[in-house]
């Protein structure tokens, strides 16, 4: 079953950058391609003054909505590149209502995928300024949150259950 983009970041963000929630929390009103844009563009007013809130603090939340929107998209494919347009463009109309709009998802991923994506996180939060402590922790809570999907996924798919206590 895939997972919300936004859940993967909340729970990062709750585990190893809590002082970030409100930031996350001001995205609830944006579908989820307005909130990776409103993360990653730097306006011309921060530009002009040469400094504001990212230069000030090494904030995790944009890397983690880069990278993972960057997963999910690997993870659909290359045959699905007509669809993204097709998304663009409902998400474009859906503008008003931004409750209505459809969410990114991450599909449940091997054990492989998520530390090839643990890893991306660490690299990205440390180029990004983020102490190696911090960005550690933000990876590890990001590869135990799609690690945790795709243990559920493997028991919806009839996968082995988790042994319980011996009676």
């Amino acid at each position: 079953m895939p997972t919300a983009l936004r859940d993967v970041v909340r729970y990062a963000v709750e585990h190893a950058a809590p002082e970030e929630l409100p930031l996350l929390d001001g995205l609830a009103e944006l579908d989820d391609v307005h909130a990776e844009r409103a993360l990653t563009t730097r306006s011309r007013a921060r530009e002009r003054l040469g400094f504001g809130l990212t230069e000030a603090v090494a904030l995790v939340t944009p890397v983690l909505w880069t990278v993972l929107s960057e997963a999910g998209r690997h993870a659909v494919g290359l045959a699905v590149d007509g669809a993204v347009d097709r998304l663009r463009n409902r998400l474009r109309r859906r503008r008003a209502d931004p409750a209505g709009a459809a969410r990114l998802t991450l599909p449940p991923m091997p054990p492989e995928r998520i530390e090839e994506i643990r890893h991306t996180v660490r690299e990205r939060c440390l180029a990004a300024g983020v102490n190696r402590a911090r960005a550690v922790a933000v990876a590890d809570a990001v590869a135990v949150r799609l690690a945790m999907d795709e243990l559920r996924g493997s028991r919806e798919d009839g996968g082995p259950e988790q042994p319980g206590p011996a009676r």
